[in-house]
């Protein structure tokens, strides 16, 4: 579990500072982590990152806890919809 969170760590990071694919991959092996494909790394980029970056409590759950993106997008959804009032 410890491997995963640094993992993620890692590649939230990288996603904030912009690298390209080749250079995560590159930092994820010169920390003795398995490099990501780049399908993975285009999630990382264009989903997990963006839809994290204001809200520390989902950045905290995709990283430490192992979250998908479908919970974080269910998530959003939550947070985003109004309970009726009637």
């Amino acid at each position: 579990m410890k491997n995963i969170a640094q993992r993620r760590r890692c590649l939230y990071a990288c996603a904030e500072r912009g690298p390209t694919h080749e250079e995560a991959c590159a930092e994820l092996v010169g920390c003795f982590l398995e490099p990501v494909d780049f399908k993975e790394w285009l999630l990382w980029v264009n989903y997990y990152y963006p839809m994290t970056l204001a809200d520390p409590f989902l950045k905290n759950e995709i990283i430490n806890n192992n979250k998908t993106l479908p919970w974080l997008i269910r998530k959003m959804s939550e947070r985003n919809t109004k309970a009726c009032l009637s």
